[in-house]
């Protein structure tokens, strides 16, 4: 028999399945659940979108919101369901993060760590892609007639 917990996981994985694909505003489905969730995982996207460059665990669990809601994603990711593509948010890559992790699945050259020397030189080409764009932006504006600021004609001259 399952213990209180994982009941109430497996009630509100249930609940996390339907509001995945619900668009009723409000939907009172499994108890209310339903809206519950998805004013959670709207409130995650929110506050973890904004801190989840660290990719440190403690990021999310700083807001109580964005830790409860995680569980569930968490524990949805790892109950076994089909292969396929999954509709709920995050499950299919906390699937590869975990299979990663398990030693069971393939790390593509693009999930691979970056070196340090490979983040170095990668900041530096978005460097020069943004000069470049800055650079494309100013002269139009330029051409056109436009007002620039002071600050942006280093802009018309610069070799990015």
């Amino acid at each position: 028999m399952a213990s209180p917990q994982e009941e109430k996981l497996r009630v509100y994985n249930e609940a996390l399945l339907h509001a995945a694909s619900c668009r009723v505003n409000d939907c009172n489905s499994h108890n209310g659940r339903c809206h519950k969730i998805r004013v959670s995982l709207s409130h995650f996207k929110q506050c973890y979108s904004s801190r989840r460059f660290t990719s440190r665990i403690e990021e999310i669990e700083e807001c109580k919101h964005c830790s409860k809601i995680f569980g569930l994603l968490y524990y949805h990711a790892k109950t076994p369901h089909s292969n396929e593509s999954c509709h709920v948010h995050m499950c299919d890559y906390l699937r590869r993060k975990m299979n990663q992790q398990d030693g069971h699945g393939v790390v593509t050259p693009t999930e691979r760590p970056w070196t340090v020397e490979r983040r170095i030189a990668q900041a530096e080409e978005d460097r020069r892609a943004v000069l470049l764009l800055l650079q494309n932006i100013v002269r139009q504006k330029y051409e056109r007639g436009e007002e620039i600021e002071p600050y942006y004609h280093q802009f018309l001259y610069h070799q990015a």
